[in-house]
C-alpha cells in the first residue's frame, strides 16, 4: 500500500480519536479521570499536528488558500441569510 494512502489512514483514525478524547473529557465527572483524558488528547493533538506537518511537507496533503474576494463573498452571502 502507498505512504499517501495509510498516512490519511492514520491522519483520519487520528482525528476520530480527537473527537472521542474531547467528548470523553467534557463527560468525565471524575477530576482524576478528566485529567487524564486531557493529557492524552493533548498527545493526540501533538501527534495529529506532526502527522499533518509531514503529510504538506510531502505534498500529500494539500492546502488550498482561498482569495480575500472568495472570503468576502461568502460572507454577503451568509450575512444575506440572516
Amino acid at each position: 500500500m502507498e505512504e499517501k494512502y495509510i498516512l490519511q489512514n492514520i491522519l483520519t483514525l487520528t482525528k476520530s480519536l480527537i473527537n472521542i478524547y474531547v467528548n470523553a473529557t467534557v463527560e468525565a465527572a471524575n477530576e482524576n479521570i478528566k485529567h487524564l483524558f486531557m493529557e492524552n488528547l493533548n498527545s493526540i493533538l501533538i501527534l495529529q499536528e506532526e502527522l499533518f506537518n509531514y503529510m504538506k511537507d510531502k505534498k500529500i496533503y494539500k492546502i488550498n488558500n482561498i482569495s480575500n474576494n472568495d472570503i468576502k463573498d461568502t460572507y454577503k452571502e451568509l450575512k444575506k441569510a440572516k
